[in-house]
């Protein structure tokens, strides 16, 4: 009774787990078996497509009553989620409380209203055989990983008198297959014969060419003789995404402390950075012709990639334009949200042009047990094309594999940080510290009891005669002093203050939202007679160390990912994903954890590659401020 054994397939219904507010509905895109992850779809609204794991996804059917029984973990509705602006133009509270029933319509006009379910456990089921079974429970523990808030309006404990139809139980773990042999690679085809899958056009016939077997599974790059300058700040690069394919971005900048990572921008749309890696860059130039032959892995465009939804019904949008008009389509490149969208593949013929101006090549993907695979589940999709030009081709050596080819060695540079990581020391009874809450952010506490067996604390927050309640190690870090100036820097890790947090009763009775903005001034004033309002400190990074008006240091930077497990609400009054001139009394260094590090580095890259190596090496002892070993 532990699961629904059905294997998910794209076009399926699902439940999605969102980011602790509960289980919203979606339809499965594509799959990503192999890493245990799906792309999904929000049925409600038009929000881009998004990645989830497998365990986080429910079935949307109706289970078999003989798969629950006491205590079976099951999803049960829980009200309403709406997402959109009350009548003040603000983004309003998400169980509608400050909507009118006009505004609530508009919503639901907009697709931006959705069911809201909740994981529960069943503690009593009632009925025999000749009756209907129904079904009591309640929500599980607010240790569980999957719980959801309960701060709002219509949140109930428990669960009573449900059907099986109001039901819904996860997908079951199975033991994977045994892994099969790897198929062959298929033969090369001679110049001019038609790929049997592919509906493109062989290139026509030429006196001159270059036919030979694919070699199997190698890393035969066009470009790997030709020198390479190390990526830079604003150079232009490819980044796989999602196994949609390869994308080009702009780099911002590195990670100060990793030389494995930098920040890159989107060359389509006003996203906002995502953090890549290093290694797995590719620079954006054209392969070298005197070493691109049968066999060269190389990149070749394949189709556009659209961002955005479609507006034709029953046609899924995919990426590459299904189910859009030609009107969306012209919207979405006026907004900068169309890219070409880049793939893998080996060159299979190469062949004189008819105007005798250079080659043009036959190219097809590589297979889905490559590590340059993308997805081929998608609208356009083409196993192999004919008759490209050098134009249209780029390189695909990951800089991880050049640097390895380099002069000098089996690996020329290898630059190795070694961090042995330990608990800070435990936290003394009637120490200041933060302690991190249901996702909603870091709130000041004291320490009640010390660490027990199980690895938590007791505590107590500063905010309201709340009981003491407990908390992991993980989640609770000592409030220190505000660091000293000079001791930040890019990339660090540091709490910054994030508004106010109010917990009580607003003028109807019912509970408050959290950023008060359903609260008169009084009330306000109220709350803060009882002690019930507090500080929201919220965790992020640091991207710049300046200077404020009257010369004192001040910090910027934005929130962590929404992925990062310690990461906070942002559907409230006053949230901003960025902040900005912060005064150091308004942060805290956050790292719970003491480190020792050792650092070798081997190999001559040349001054770019190792300068960059040696600059982030540095700045990793200064962030976590350790020094190097004597043998580095």
């Amino acid at each position: 009774m532990s699961g629904d054994t059905t294997d998910p397939v794209p076009g399926d219904e699902v439940f999605v787990y969102w980011l602790g507010e509960g289980w919203f509905t979606a339809t499965i895109n594509s799959l990503q078996s192999s890493r245990g992850s799906c792309i999904i779809e929000w049925t409600d609204g038009e929000w881009s497509p998004e990645k989830a794991n497998l365990s986080d996804i429910f079935l949307n059917k109706v289970p078999d009553a003989n798969a629950i029984a006491v205590g079976s973990e099951v999803l049960f509705k829980q009200g309403l989620y709406y997402c959109g602006e009350n009548e003040a133009g603000q983004l309003c509270e998400d169980s509608g409380r400050d909507l009118s029933e006009a505004q609530k319509q508009v919503l639901r006009d907009r697709r931006q209203v959705s069911d809201r379910w909740h994981l529960g456990v069943v503690t009593e089921v009632v009925g025999d055989r000749k009756a209907e079974p129904v079904y009591k429970g309640r929500h599980v523990g607010k240790d569980h990983p999957q719980v959801s808030k309960d701060g709002y309006v219509g949140y109930s404990a428990t669960f009573t008198d449900l059907s099986i139809a109001d039901l819904r139980i996860a997908l079951r773990e199975r033991t994977p297959p045994p892994p099969s042999a790897p198929p062959a690679p298929a033969p090369a085809l001679p110049c001019g014969s038609p790929d049997p899958h592919s509906s493109s056009p062989p290139p026509p016939a030429a006196p001159s060419s270059i036919t030979a077997p694919l070699p199997p599974s190698t890393l035969h790059y066009s470009s790997v003789s030709s020198p390479l300058t190390a990526p830079k700040t604003g150079d232009r690069v490819f980044v796989a995404w999602l196994g949609y394919g390869w994308f080009t971005a702009t780099i911002e900048r590195f990670v100060p402390g990793d030389s494995n990572l930098c920040m890159v921008r989107w060359t389509d749309g006003n996203w906002s950075p995502e953090q890549a890696s290093y290694k797995n860059l590719i620079v954006d130039r054209l392969p070298d012709p005197e070493t691109l032959t049968v066999g060269s892995r190389v990149l070749f465009s394949q189709g556009q990639y659209y961002c955005g939804s479609n507006d034709l019904p029953g046609l899924p949008s995919d990426g590459s334009g299904r189910g859009m008009s030609d009107a969306r389509k012209s919207l979405l490149l006026s907004q900068r949200k169309v890219s070409v969208r880049w793939h893998v593949g080996q060159i299979t013929c190469a062949v004189k042009s008819e105007d005798d101006e250079g080659m043009v090549y036959s190219v097809r993907h590589v297979d889905s047990s490559d590590p340059g695979f993308q997805t081929d589940d998608f609208m356009g999709y083409c196993p192999a094309v004919h008759g490209i030009k050098l134009s249209d081709l780029r390189d695909s050596c990951l800089m991880k594999d050049y640097i390895k080819q380099l002069p000098g060695g089996d690996v020329s540079v290898e630059a190795t940080v070694s961090v042995t990581r330990t608990p800070s020391k435990a936290l003394a009874k009637g120490t200041a510290c933060f302690v991190y809450w249901l996702g909603h952010g870091w709130f000041k506490a004291t320490v009640t009891q010390g660490l027990s067996g199980g690895g938590v604390y007791m505590v107590k927050w500063v905010d309201g005669s709340w009981c003491a309640e407990q908390a992991s190690r993980d989640n609770v870090i000592p409030d220190t002093q505000p660091p000293q100036p000079g001791t930040l820097g890019p990339g660090q890790r540091i709490l910054f203050r994030q508004g106010l947090y109010y917990c009580g009763a607003n003028h109807e009775g019912t509970l408050c939202e959290s950023s008060g903005r359903d609260l008169s001034d009084e009330g306000k004033r109220r709350l803060a007679a009882r002690r019930q309002i507090s500080e929201r400190w919220h965790l992020g990074h640091v991207t710049r160390v300046s200077r404020g008006e009257g010369g004192e240091e001040v910090v910027s930077g934005h929130h962590v990912a929404p992925d990062d497990p310690q990461s906070s609400d942002t559907g409230f009054l006053g949230y901003s994903q960025e902040f900005q001139d912060f005064p150091l009394r308004d942060v805290r260094v956050f790292f719970p954890e003491e480190v020792s590090c050792k650092v070798t580095v081997s190999g001559s890259p040349g001054r770019s590659l190792g300068q960059r190596i040696v600059d982030s090496i540095s700045s990793f002892f200064r962030k976590f401020k350790c020094e190097p070993a004597d043998d580095c």
